[in-house]
């Protein structure tokens, strides 16, 4: 009696041996997907009607099977063909320019901008502290001069 494993060997020999007579190996995806459903519904009814079922729904079902899984198969390969020949980033180059991922990838050249505005800034913020520091050493100078107190006297 005949199992799956039979069922594959019948249907991938019927459909290579179709291809290979009558399209003479120059099928179009469109033509492989008939031929698979034809050889998926002949090896599917034969094996449902030897495991003692009905023979069309076995036919139908294993075309549908066969068909649906040539296009499938037709689709992914297409979508690889197409994007064979681009070069792909590498997965944390992908992962860096995702819209879901809040990082982003800087040149050289923009980080050195960031850096020059941070220092920028902190140095403004060194010369605001600066003028403060001058302001209060004269407040304190002056502030010393009108109490005419010696400041290591008070101790």
């Amino acid at each position: 009696m005949l199992d799956a494993h039979d069922a594959d060997y019948l249907i991938a020999g019927l459909r290579s041996n179709i291809l290979s007579l009558h399209y003479e190996d120059r099928a179009t995806p469109k033509q492989r997907a008939y031929v698979s459903a034809v050889s998926g519904g002949i090896a599917g009814g034969a094996v449902t009607r030897l495991m003692g079922g009905r023979l069309i729904p076995g036919v139908v079902v294993f075309s549908l099977l066969g068909y649906l899984g040539q296009r499938s198969y037709n689709a992914v390969d297409s979508w690889q063909m197409e994007h064979a020949n681009t070069p792909s980033k590498p997965i944390l180059q992908r992962i860096a320019d995702s819209k879901w991922i809040p990082l982003k990838t800087l040149s050289d050249d923009e980080y050195r901008g960031i850096l020059g505005e941070k220092l920028l800034s902190i140095e403004a913020e060194i010369a605001i502290i600066d003028e403060k520091i001058e302001e209060l050493e004269k407040a304190k100078a002056n502030g010393q001069n009108m109490t005419g107190l010696d400041p290591s006297s008070t101790r």
